[in-house]
């Protein structure tokens, strides 16, 4: 090997240690900036929560996340609704919360208290300020003081949380109140929804009426397999047809149980 191609050679192997070191200190600064928007915004990365109105399965229930208070020494209350309650009544049902969706989440200070056999108050304690998220998970002891308790808590959103003033610990009749408001406050949301069910559904029957209009004057011109695959097509119309019917039915029927139920909440609110 002569001296111009070692010259070459030990040129090529800088240029390559330079792209090397170059990429290198890429790589670390990527790593570092990762790591100080942990630092500085841990709640804006890869979390999210449940918002006031959703819902979420715990165990073998069903809750809804129904509302959430502020109080101005940090304490928390949360309403969550269950409505085919299957926690043991013999049991000592408990709430535990954290700050993290994991073992290293502090467990903050809560209490679970049973309004009614459907609806529960979690009032937490001392809660770190411009904290986003609470991890919250209701059970019995066996549930509650597993290792799996923290993987399965369910993330609440308290950002939105209604601010409430002062805190002074609420007196059954305030919480039994709160509890017929947001009943009523359910109901009109049912009674919503299932008017929307009836209108869609009604609107599907318009459609289809006049696709079988359709289908009956093309019945009336066709012979031979085309004959036959439209009266098939008829009955499938007219089945059709006859399953929204009973939907709109039995919906109608909801909604009038619904209304009498929001209605009796109501008479019983101050």
């Amino acid at each position: 090997m002569d001296v111009e191609e070692k010259h070459v050679q030990i040129l090529d192997r800088n240029k390559a240690e330079r792209r090397f070191k170059k990429l290198f200190g890429w790589i670390l600064a990527a790593i570092g900036v990762t790591l100080a928007l942990f630092v500085v915004f841990p709640k804006n990365i890869n979390e999210s929560g449940l918002v006031m109105g959703k819902s979420f399965v715990m165990g073998q229930n069903t809750f809804v996340y129904a509302n959430a208070k502020r109080y101005s020494n940090q304490t928390y209350r949360l309403g969550l609704y269950v409505s085919d309650n299957q926690l043991d009544p013999l049991a000592t049902v408990r709430s535990k919360v954290r700050t993290k969706g994991h073992e290293n989440g502090e467990i903050l200070s809560s209490s679970l208290t049973q309004v009614s056999p459907d609806y529960y108050i979690v009032t937490v304690r001392r809660v770190p300020r411009k904290q986003a998220l609470l991890y919250v998970v209701i059970g019995d002891k066996k549930t509650t003081g597993s290792g799996l308790e923290a993987a399965n808590s369910q993330a609440l959103l308290v950002q939105k949380a209604k601010d409430a003033g002062s805190y002074k610990r609420p007196t059954t009749h305030q919480l039994q109140q709160e509890y017929l408001a947001y009943m009523v406050q359910y109901y009109s949301q049912r009674i919503r929804t299932l008017e929307h069910k009836v209108t869609k559904s009604k609107a599907n029957i318009i459609t289809l009426e006049k696709t079988l209009a359709k289908q009956k004057q093309s019945l009336a011109l066709q012979t031979g397999s085309q004959k036959s695959d439209t009266k098939t097509k008829i009955a499938q119309t007219k089945s059709s047809i006859k399953q929204h019917q009973t939907t709109v039915t039995k919906t109608r029927k909801a909604i009038t149980s619904a209304r009498q139920a929001r209605s009796n909440y109501a008479e019983k609110l101050d």
